[in-house]
């Protein structure tokens, strides 16, 4: 399981590398295209805004991966380490929850938008809406393999303590 979270890791990686390079150079081209030939790229604003779709809903599960999504931990920090474990689980177990709901909307939304296209670029918006799903697919894989990951090591911190 470790080797397909690592594939999974450094696919995440590639394509938010990818899509921050691509969203990069085509904000420079716009920029030079219309301040310096006076001729600006009419495509160019449509394929950024996919690119910048597709970085937030995979750059989410990647800061779930990380567990450097945003908390608000003033309140928590306050609480014994036991109450903050139980209280984390909760509220991963409402994110996963919340992204099973958001993967069925945002797949059917997707399938809707695909017979509506985008006007320069003409393929089917429901390529960008497809994000959503797909960022909220690998928010609950992430939830998933963190809790089999502490539950492995209770498992063997348990036998530790036996033997």
């Amino acid at each position: 399981m470790q080797n397909v979270n690592k594939v999974i890791s450094w696919v995440e990686n590639l394509v938010e590398i990818s899509l921050s390079f691509i969203l990069i150079l085509l904000v420079a081209a716009q920029v030079f295209c219309r301040e310096v030939l006076d001729n600006p790229l009419t495509w160019s604003e449509e394929v950024c805004r996919i690119c910048l779709v597709w970085l937030v809903f995979i750059g989410a599960a990647v800061a779930c991966r990380e567990s450097e999504h945003m908390n608000v931990t003033a309140l928590i920090d306050k609480f014994s380490e036991r109450t903050k474990a139980i209280l984390k689980a909760v509220f991963e177990a409402l994110i996963l929850l919340f992204n099973v709901v958001v993967i069925f909307a945002g797949f059917g939304l997707a399938m809707d938008q695909m017979t509506t296209k985008f006007v320069t670029i003409a393929i089917p918006q429901g390529y960008q809406t497809l994000a959503v799903p797909v960022g909220s697919i690998l928010i609950i894989y992430h939830i998933l393999f963190h809790w089999g990951c502490q539950i492995r090591e209770r498992a063997t911190h348990g036998k530790e303590a036996v033997g």
